[in-house]
């Protein structure tokens, strides 16, 4: 690592031993008298460094010391450099941090959320509706069921979840019986967290009763009668404690800058090139997820400021944009692409900021996307 390579500090500057030839030795000090029109370049630590690509890294085996602030997550890192110049670039490798995180709605990405399942589902009201950050969608069981109906959330590593907005009521208020959060860490044996004892009529936070990291959460829930139905229409998470599997626009601070925003999301355990454009940091290599909205028959553009490397592009069994009937990959402008349960859809384009995407039939709906590089 460049940080290895040390100049050398001499206590005796331009000193030369000579030996002569009766076995004398004497020290001489010699001056460069060559008078050269170009100075040249000298042989140090910094000539290295530029051969580098002016490329500062941090070893990997330096962890940055990172903490939580307000939901803010803050690293400091000290390199072994006397000044940091705007625009050349660091490695930095996103260190594992836990703390207590809160917001108005912490994406479930965030959380570590490996799966949804529910008791049931109608075909037009799915599962994935509970989580999708919408009001106007909701998640309904079949009509067969109506008792102990339920949505139940896996995470991969146990989280003490303490918050959470929800809007859960019957298909019409008198047929609401019960509802309560539980959580597990088997998926089998259950602790009762709330009770949410009438119908909801708007998105209403609530403060669990909850000292334990679980990694199973789940809504109960049951109707008055047959073929009445309950509707869960919103899960969300606003405060937790545990760790974080990815930090939006985390802050840093390198030697004397201070603490500086980083423009972007990094993940836990992944390496990420940052160069300081002399207010935040900018991440130059990319990973970035988001949803875009498709309507009938047309093209949509989605802008991402970068030339991905590869695209992602897939519905959430979205009934109304497609169903697990299509699971295409190609390679569009030299970039893989890869569209999955998303029928009725095709990548037109990729430009240096983003990519245009074509719908072929008459769709409507949410499609989600990820996109790697930069």
């Amino acid at each position: 690592m460049i940080q290895d390579i040390k100049d050398r500090l001499p206590t005796k500057p331009n000193t030369w031993e000579v030996t002569h030839s009766d076995s004398t030795v004497e020290e001489v000090t010699v001056a460069r008298a060559d008078e050269p029109t170009e100075a040249g370049t000298p042989i140090n630590r910094a000539l290295f460094r530029n051969l580098q690509g002016d490329l500062y890294t941090i070893d990997r085996s330096v962890t940055p010391t990172a903490t939580v602030d307000n939901g803010t997550v803050k690293m400091s890192v000290d390199l072994p450099l006397t000044s940091y110049e705007t625009g050349k670039l660091i490695r930095l490798r996103m260190p594992s941090v836990s703390g207590t995180w809160t917001g108005d709605y912490i994406p479930y990405e965030r959380l570590g959320l490996e799966e949804i399942t529910a008791s049931s589902e109608s075909a037009s009201y799915p599962k994935y509706n509970a989580i999708d950050g919408s009001t106007s969608t909701y998640w309904t069981h079949s009509d067969a069921e109506y008792q102990n109906v339920w949505v139940q959330l896996k995470f991969g590593t146990a989280i003490k979840i303490t918050k959470m907005k929800t809007l859960i009521k019957g298909s019409s208020s008198q047929y609401f019986s019960s509802a309560k959060i539980q959580g597990s860490n088997n998926g089998t044996s259950w602790t009762d967290l709330y009770s949410i004892p009438s119908s909801q009529s708007t998105l209403t936070e609530i403060t669990l009763n909850n000292n334990t990291a679980y990694t199973y959460y789940r809504v109960l829930a049951s109707a008055t009668a047959s073929s009445r139905k309950i509707h869960i229409t919103e899960l969300q998470v606003t405060e937790y404690e545990g760790n974080v599997f990815w930090a939006y626009n985390p802050q840093i601070n390198i030697n004397s800058l201070g603490f500086k925003s980083i423009n972007g999301t990094l993940h836990t355990g992944e390496d990420y090139l940052l160069r300081y454009n002399g207010t935040q940091w900018e991440i130059c290599n990319k990973y970035v997820s988001g949803t875009f909205t498709v309507s009938g028959v047309g093209t949509t553009a989605v802008n991402l400021g970068f030339r991905p490397k590869l695209v992602i592009i897939y519905s959430k069994e979205n009934s109304s944009v497609g169903t697990a009937i299509s699971s295409t990959s190609a390679t569009k402008d030299g970039i893989p692409i890869i569209i999955t349960d998303a029928y009725g859809v095709g990548l037109t384009m990729l430009t240096s900021t983003g990519f245009s995407l074509t719908e072929t039939a008459n769709i409507s709906g949410t499609l989600y996307y990820i996109a790697i590089g930069g």
